[in-house]
């Protein structure tokens, strides 16, 4: 409901949104998603979908910005496949989110956030400043959470002991 309580706040551009996913509320969703966003916003419900085939349209498709605003997250696999292919993020300060996004590389937001923060992210991720923090989001993922080499690295300190 907040991704539509922020789109709500924009009629003067065009946004396409692709939603990967699915739960309980889907169909409360759905319905306030035609009833409260203007023309301007083209949305696309992939429901539940392979990691995989979230990945290639990843690879395949321009995406400006990933949005997550949970109020619960733990290490945030889906953040870090995003950042890792160069999309800038959006996402609540919850569980390890902040060793991932910070300032310098997506938009960290308190938990409350105030909607017309992710308005405004949604407007802006395609400035300058927006472009050189998906640059930043991408090294850091491959010097920090590169799967290849911290698992050389364990297996260097497991054989150390």
């Amino acid at each position: 409901h907040l991704i539509i309580e922020a789109l709500e706040l924009i009629n003067d551009i065009k946004v396409e949104w692709y939603h990967f996913g699915d739960g309980q509320l889907k169909e409360e969703l759905l319905d306030n998603v035609y009833k409260k966003l203007s023309s301007n916003i083209k949305v696309k419900f992939f429901g539940q979908v392979q990691n995989e085939k979230i990945l290639n349209f990843y690879k395949n498709n321009h995406v400006d910005l990933f949005i997550n605003v949970s109020k619960f997250e733990g290490i945030p696999v889906s953040i870090m496949e995003a950042m890792s292919l160069k999309i800038l993020c959006f996402a609540t300060d919850v569980g390890a989110v902040n060793e991932l996004v910070s300032p310098k590389t997506g938009i960290l937001a308190p938990v409350n956030f105030e909607i017309f923060k992710l308005s405004e992210a949604i407007r802006n991720s395609r400035n300058v400043e927006m472009i050189n923090k998906k640059n930043l989001g991408k090294a850091k993922c491959k010097k920090l959470f590169n799967a290849a080499k911290n698992y050389k690295n364990l297996a260097n300190l497991i054989l150390k002991e």
